[in-house]
């Protein structure tokens, strides 16, 4: 019996040990993941900052380039910070990044210190940091409340700006602002509700239009006379005298709503050349008008040569705006010494460049906020002025009425 009993009890243990070993064989074998088969990536080198060129540059418009270690060749593997805002990436290499820096956070600055530091999506680390300053592109000269408009603006020789202000609808009268931001009375209202041009003569006297027949003369602390310096149905101009300008004979050229461009010469004599067009702004430029409003459903820019004898000769078409800008207008021009034009629109692109190729684009896009431009003035540098009216962005935030100041770069013709 004990032998029976003894071969159960290896008999019991070899089955326990067999049944042990086929249960742990059947077990579940693991469920696959997503990161089966990825090789693990090597955590790269940290970034390195040698250099940046230029030592300063425009925010959101000069191309700066940093010289360096470990950058990425994809532009999108390298974030490049300033003061946390990011730069957009224009060209890469493993040593140079060449980026356009982000604006600055409000149109009220004039420059900011800022602190440079790159990541890599391979690396770990940030570089080392640099500091580095932003100089204002886009920056506000004044700013007016809500229910202004600063309606034409104009320099003079020592780059003041003066406009004429609306109030509620109201004349507000002329304005003086010093290139610090400095605000004046100027010259009191007359009649007018607003003037439509401004334009310092070679004579200092500052002219003026306001959308009726005549050009008055303005001066500091006196009241416009009710008649005009030239003007009235005597006079020969047209009913609806909207902008002007001087060309180098010292000589008015006036436009608006009217049949004729019209030369006004110092003797205040008027001559008329026939144009049939609804026009809101005229800028002399190498002996040439140029004229921008609506004629024949078009809205564009007129090219018209000033001749040996005076006279103008026939017209051309210099940029057809409609075509690119449908239903939007042209209200104001000038030029920079280099042949650029600029137009300003209420277009959503606001102030467009066209080169003296023709080919055209916005300026400083993305750094001007969307309101309409209504003036231009420039002065003795690099700046280009602009007075823009009240409007909401997209977000509906207000857009306050206000004259902007922009280094554009290059000089241009007062």
């Amino acid at each position: 019996m004990k032998n029976i009993y003894s071969v159960k009890k290896i008999l019991s243990f070899y089955f326990i040990l067999f049944f042990t070993i086929i249960m742990t064989g059947c077990k579940d074998e693991p469920a696959p993941t997503l990161f089966d088969n990825v090789p693990i990536t090597p955590i790269g080198q940290t970034p390195v900052i040698n250099s940046v060129s230029p030592d300063s540059g425009f925010a959101g418009v000069t191309e700066i380039t940093i010289n360096g270690s470990n950058f990425s060749s994809n532009p999108g593997d390298n974030l490049v910070y300033f003061n946390g805002r990011l730069a957009t990436i224009l060209n890469a290499s493993p040593t140079q990044l060449i980026i356009k820096s982000p604006g600055l956070p409000n149109e009220s600055m004039t420059s900011e210190n800022t602190v440079v530091k790159i990541a890599v999506l391979s690396a770990e680390l940030f570089s080392n940091s640099i500091d580095y300053k932003l100089l204002a592109a886009v920056s506000i000269l004044y700013p007016f409340p809500q229910n202004n408009v600063p309606t034409t603006i104009s320099s003079d020789d020592q780059g003041n700006i003066y406009t004429s202000l609306m109030v509620s609808g109201a004349g507000g009268g002329i304005k003086k602002i010093t290139p610090s931001g400095e605000y004046s009375d100027y010259a009191p209202r007359g009649i007018e509700t607003s003037w439509s041009g401004l334009k310092f003569g070679p004579d200092g006297i500052l002219y003026a239009a306001k959308k009726l027949q005549g050009i008055w003369q303005i001066f500091e602390g006196v009241q416009p006379t009710n008649a005009p310096w030239v003007g009235g149905a005597a006079s020969g101009l047209g009913s609806n005298i909207v902008d002007i300008n001087f060309d180098t004979q010292g000589n008015i050229w006036a436009v608006g709503n009217n049949k004729n461009i019209y030369r006004i010469k110092p003797d205040k004599s008027v001559t008329a050349f026939p144009f049939d067009a609804n026009l809101r702004t005229v800028k002399i430029f190498n002996n040439s008008v140029y004229v921008g409003g609506i004629q024949n459903s078009i809205e564009g820019i007129w090219k018209l040569d000033i001749l040996l004898d005076g006279t103008l000769g026939s017209s051309e078409e210099y940029f057809n705006f409609s075509n690119s800008y449908s239903g939007k207008k042209v209200n104001a021009i000038t030029f920079a010494q280099d042949g650029d034009l600029y137009i300003g629109t209420d277009a959503e692109q606001q102030i467009i460049i066209v080169h003296p190729n023709k080919e055209f684009e916005p300026l400083y896009s993305g750094l001007l906020k969307p309101s309409e431009v209504l003036s231009f003035a420039w002065d003795n540098s690099t700046n280009l002025y602009y007075s823009r009216a009240a409007g909401v962005d997209s977000t509906q935030n207000e857009i306050t009425p206000t004259i902007i100041r922009m280094n554009v770069q290059k000089q241009g013709v007062k």
